[in-house]
């Protein structure tokens, strides 16, 4: 399991906005970082609200302690002046204004790649990917789809799992719909598999029942309370005070409730 470190002392900042990437509700930029690295960022205040970005680094975070393949990622400094620097460039219809300054979600911007075509998966071994089927249970993603899960054309030629923004709840006010939430019959749902079942009968085509059950019981073993608790210190202080008071708790909540379950999930997805 990797160790989860503070990203204080790891923020970067943005030092140009290279344009909007036109994906998703939540407009994206494309942006160079002060490190020199191109990369998408997310940020507050977007069309979805600022909890997008609570919910991607949570899924990042899951996602990397989970070893499934997705790109990297951390938080950066969007400043007043390179928004303004950006308005003055791309003029008056470029969507970002000076409330969307502040703390942003990146993941390293990935050119060489494509939206993986499901003829492709079906003609290699998917083993190492099945595991993605568990991770999107726990986060209850049913938005996974060629357009988010993409393909590297280069010497590994991997995929990359990317878009955390509607993944736990679709509505930014999860607090009416606790008792949902938590309840038996959601934790129990395999509406998620349903959705995307194309996908993920591929992505579960050479593994075995039994290895299934096995990779959830090491789940169990790593997604733990403590695990959770660390993730939440993790979260930025600055996305927490605009969200919801409480929506953490039942999001961590959520996420054990799911853990625990996973092996009974395993269960039906196999029949």
């Amino acid at each position: 399991m990797i160790k989860l470190e503070k990203y204080d002392s790891e923020r970067k900042n943005v030092t140009h906005i290279d344009g909007i990437t036109q994906e998703g509700v939540t407009d994206p930029i494309r942006v160079f970082l002060d490190d020199g690295q191109n990369a998408v960022v997310k940020y507050p205040c977007n069309n979805a609200g600022t909890i997008v970005l609570v919910r991607e680094i949570i899924g990042s975070m899951i996602g990397d302690i989970l070893q499934i393949p997705i790109p990297e990622y951390g938080i950066c400094e969007l400043s007043e002046t390179v928004i303004s620097l950006a308005i003055e460039e791309e003029g008056e219809y470029f969507p970002l204004t000076t409330k969307n300054k502040g703390l942003c979600f990146y993941t390293k911007y990935y050119g060489n790649t494509t939206p993986c075509q499901y003829s492709w998966l079906k003609s290699i071994n998917t083993r190492r990917y099945s595991s993605i089927v568990l991770y999107d249970y726990i986060l209850n993603n049913d938005d996974r789809h060629d357009g988010n899960i993409l393909r590297t054309i280069d010497a590994n030629d991997s995929i990359l799992c990317i878009d955390n923004s509607h993944i736990f709840t679709k509505e930014n006010d999860i607090l009416n719909d606790i008792s949902y939430i938590l309840s038996e019959k959601n934790v129990n749902s395999v509406a998620f598999y349903n959705k995307n079942k194309d996908l993920f009968d591929i992505l579960l085509k050479d593994i075995t029942p039994i290895e299934l059950i096995d990779m959830a019981i090491a789940i169990q073993n790593v997604i733990t309370k403590e695990v959770c608790d660390e993730i939440k210190r993790n979260i930025p202080k600055e996305w927490c005070n605009i969200i919801h008071a409480g929506y953490l708790d039942i999001i961590f909540s959520f996420i054990l409730k799911r853990v625990e379950n996973i092996k009974n999930i395993c269960l039906e997805i196999k029949e």
